[in-house]
Formats: C-alpha cells, structure tokens, sequence
C-alpha cells in the first residue's frame, strides 16, 4: 500500500508541476504579446504625431488646386484641405469655374471631395489618387448664345 501511495503522490506531484509550468509560459506568453502589443501601439502613436506635425495642407491644397486646374483646364478653388486619414483628404468648398458659357460661376461644386490616394507613389513626389467621392455635388449646365451647352 506504501507503495501505490507514493506512486500516486509523483503522478500528483508531477501533473502540479506540469500544470503550473504551463500555466507560468501561458502567463509569460500573454505578457510578451501585450507588451509588444503596447510597445508598437506607441510607436505608431508617435509616427503620426510626427505625421500630423510636419503635415503642410496649404502646401498639399495648392499642388491639388493647380493639378486639376491643369486637368480641367478651368480654375479650381478649394476652401479648406482635412487629412481624414493617412491616404485620405477631404477637400471642403470645392468649386470648378466655368471660362467659357458663364465666367466665373460655378461650372461644379461640392460641399466636400473626398479623395484616396496610393501611398508608396509620394515617396516619388507624385500624386495617384484612387477615388474621388464627391458629396453633394451641383453641376451647372449653360446654354451658350450658339445653343451649345
């Protein structure tokens, strides 16, 4: 009997031993992946920090503005540039100016235009826009003296 005993009490013994080890890697483990976990949350944290520091609006507005006055050929007038996002800018009080049928009225407005853009193409100063959203748009169609529209 002795001997079932202390049989009994290393299998006891040994299970405590193996259940507490793993117990122990699985708490380890856990802090390992929260601390990391924490540890690039920061980082993250401090690289849009610097991100929204060195962010010039005025300068990315006027590089829009003059690109699509290229594009259009008309002129665009933009009232405020939001960076809703890291590849996303909405531009408010955007307006497309007619030249020919009624100039200086509006040929196209929008409350706001939404704007996403590829990223890895700005480390090559340039500009490739994926989608344009615009909200609440207002076309503007004239008939010109010679009928055309």
């Amino acid at each position: 009997m002795g001997k079932k005993h202390k049989n009994k009490n290393k299998k006891r013994g040994f299970l405590r031993g193996l259940r507490w080890f793993i117990r122990t890697c699985f708490v380890w483990s856990m802090r390992l992946f929260l601390f990391t976990a924490m540890l690039l949350l920061l980082l993250f944290s401090a690289v849009w920090l610097l991100f929204l520091r060195t962010f010039n609006a005025q300068h990315i507005s006027e590089v829009i503005t003059e690109e699509l006055q290229k594009r259009l050929d008309r002129p665009v007038a933009i009232s405020s540039l939001d960076l809703k996002f890291i590849n996303t800018v909405e531009l408010k009080g955007f307006y497309v100016l007619d030249t020919e049928g009624a100039p200086g009225q509006a040929l196209l407005a929008a409350d706001s235009v939404t704007l996403r853009f590829k990223l890895l193409p700005l480390l090559e100063q340039k500009l490739v826009i994926d989608e344009v959203s615009l909200h609440a748009p207002r076309f503007s169609v004239i008939r010109s003296v010679d009928g055309t529209y």
